[in-house]
């Protein structure tokens, strides 16, 4: 044998698998594929404590706008978060994923043969990047309140330091003029309710903060989850000035006058204005509530939790829209 200088031998080949057939379920269970997309969200991230395998579950768009899930495992997780934790590392995250498991419109890594490239310098991520919207390729992709409320591998991090963990702290004033996706943290003061022609509160999933159908009926939730009985959950408004206390129950009032950081993630609705999609408050006592959007409920400032059964509530009065 001898050794032969060999020119233009081709690069690496990928055959990217359309996220459009993933959805559709037009793929083969049995056949590994070739995987590449922006991620746009983190929604859970498990570490290895007691006995767990590490595991992050991100949300991955592509150029269409179609988005799947896809789950790394082991090495492949603990890689991406290495990449994500890395104070240095700003900006979109576009990723690669050779020989990916696809199953149920989701796709993961295979135990053996799979190779995970995040923000690599080739030519199909460059190409994938630089075919991003300008102001996404800027942004860094968020925590959802999901994935930051279960992150048991961050016990090194303190609730406060998980609070701020890649927001931006902003006044009450600058965040009102955000006029692009973000993930901030502001401080403010609650004064006044102000209920909408919804109500101050509605049915809902007992995992999520979906909206119910049927306050009455069991149905099967878009979490997945299946609900007995739609549970009662609260959703208000809050606001400056003077409040009237014939509109909400006085077991609400102990959210009045009260200074809270709010940890925000703005987006932008259709209309261009700002639709807060999720919130998380802390108060200066640490304790700290989790508020996510509902369906057909449109709130500036909102919360959800469940409301005690046992509590008697004020009969509602809705002002007629000036």
């Amino acid at each position: 044998m001898k050794a032969i200088e060999l020119q233009n031998i081709p690069p690496k080949g990928y055959f990217f698998k359309d996220f459009g057939e993933i959805l559709q379920g037009k793929c083969k269970t049995d056949r590994l594929e070739d995987i590449i997309g922006a991620v746009s969200e983190i929604n859970h991230i498990q570490s290895n404590t007691l006995g767990k395998k590490v595991v992050v579950s991100v949300v991955l768009k592509d150029l269409k706008g179609n988005c799947i899930n896809c789950n790394l495992w082991e090495i492949y997780g603990s890689k991406f978060l290495a990449y994500y934790n890395d104070p240095k590392n700003n900006g979109a995250i576009v990723i690669l994923l050779t020989h990916a498991m696809v199953k149920d419109g989701q796709v993961s890594n295979a135990w053996s043969g799979s190779k995970l490239l995040i923000n690599e310098d080739i030519p199909e991520i460059q190409d994938f990047m630089s075919k991003l919207p300008t102001n996404e390729q800027k942004e860094k992709p968020t925590q959802s309140a999901k994935s930051l409320s279960n992150w048991s591998g961050g016990s090194q991090y303190s609730p406060v330091e998980r609070f701020v963990h890649n927001a931006k702290c902003m006044s009450l004033s600058q965040f009102c003029k955000i006029k692009h996706e973000t993930l901030c943290v502001t401080v403010a003061t609650t004064l006044k309710f102000a209920v909408s022609k919804y109500g101050w509160f509605y049915y809902g999933c007992t995992r999520c903060s979906s909206k119910a159908p049927n306050p009455e009926k069991a149905y099967e939730c878009s979490c997945g989850q299946k609900v007995e009985q739609p549970i009662p959950r609260y959703k208000i408004e809050i606001y400056n000035g003077e409040d009237d206390p014939m509109v909400y129950p006085d077991e609400l009032e102990m959210l009045l006058n009260k200074k809270m950081a709010f940890r925000v993630k703005q987006t932008l609705s259709a209309s261009g204005e700002n639709d807060p999609e999720s919130i998380i408050l802390m108060t200066p006592a640490k304790d700290v509530v989790i508020a996510d959007k509902g369906e057909e409920v449109d709130f500036e400032v909102s919360g959800a939790t469940q409301l005690s059964g046992t509590k008697p509530s004020k009969k509602l009065k809705i002002e007629p829209s000036s």
